[in-house]
């Protein structure tokens, strides 16, 4: 899978639930918007305009510094 910029646990975790490939609508809006673009994504439903959200929303959340919440609710410096 191209990574588009995306960090690579997004890759992995989207590997992980089968997804191996970005559609034409994410491989155009997701360098875009982790650019800092604003982005306009018009295509059919079912094309993956969620993701190409949200996608590089996960990416900066992963990457930026600061603190860190875990699934159990603990705290770790990143």
């Amino acid at each position: 899978m191209e990574s588009l910029g995306l960090d690579s646990r997004i890759l992995d975790a989207l590997g992980r639930l089968g997804f191996h490939e970005f559609t034409e609508p994410q491989r155009q809006a997701i360098p875009r918007i982790l650019a800092g673009m604003s982005v306009l994504v018009i295509a059919p439903t079912g094309i993956g305009k969620t993701e190409a959200a949200i996608l590089p929303i996960l990416h900066r959340i992963l990457t930026e510094r600061g603190a860190l919440v875990t699934v159990d609710g603990s705290q770790r410096a990143s």
